[in-house]
């Protein structure tokens, strides 16, 4: 299902290692800060952000549509890393998008994470780093 293009040069906004390329939605949005986040994470060796519905895209299936998880990352160790970013509104309308993540991870394809801004008493780093950990 993944399938790899060669990315061109995007303007960038300041990341932990200035590589935070600009997208859609507003600047300091909690999506953004995700970026920001898994950007400055030592574990990734690299990250792009997934493009809804574009034809070179990394979708998941689910029981009505395809979603599009928000990031797609590979791994120091390479394993690949999904990540979806979810505000507080959509988290609950999300549960068929988490099923699809977990039903992937579980099939080897990889590590898949739901994140918000903040769950379990942890911020985005906290569950970033936990799930990368194996916790």
């Amino acid at each position: 299902m993944i399938v790899t293009q060669r990315a061109r040069p995007q303007p960038c906004r300041t990341g932990a290692r200035g590589r935070v390329p600009d997208f859609d939605g507003k600047a300091g949005s909690e999506e953004e800060r995700c970026a920001q986040v898994l950007d400055s994470l030592g574990e990734v060796r690299w990250w792009l952000r997934n493009i809804p519905r574009h034809g070179a895209s990394f979708w998941l299936p689910t029981a009505h549509q395809r979603f599009y998880p928000d990031f797609v990352a590979e791994l120091t160790d390479g394993r690949k890393f999904v990540l979806e970013y979810k505000g507080e509104q959509g988290w609950t309308d999300a549960e068929l998008d988490r099923v699809a993540g977990r039903t992937w991870e579980r099939a080897g394809g990889g590590l898949f994470l739901m994140v918000r801004e903040r769950a379990d008493g942890l911020e985005m780093v906290g569950q970033l780093t936990k799930k990368l950990r194996g916790g």
